[in-house]
């Protein structure tokens, strides 16, 4: 599935749950702490700690986590 905006992630895999099943919260909830609040750290400011890089690791590791185990 392609989705065309970021801000639209949470609405796509909401209305189609299938594909994460019970993960579909934890999946938008890291990508929206990535995309939402560290992002813009790295992007628009120099505010970033080393604590907010393994903060966007952990969460892109969760999300990772979650797509390797769904079937393809």
């Amino acid at each position: 599935m392609h989705i065309n905006k970021h801000q639209r992630v949470r609405q796509a895999l909401e209305e189609n749950s299938f594909i994460f099943g019970e993960d579909t919260e934890a999946v938008w909830r890291a990508f929206q702490r990535i995309e939402n609040q560290l992002r813009p750290k790295f992007t628009y400011s120099f505010s970033w700690s080393p604590e907010d890089l393994d903060e966007v690791v952990g969460n892109y590791l969760a999300i990772e986590k979650i797509c390797l185990r769904r079937p393809g």
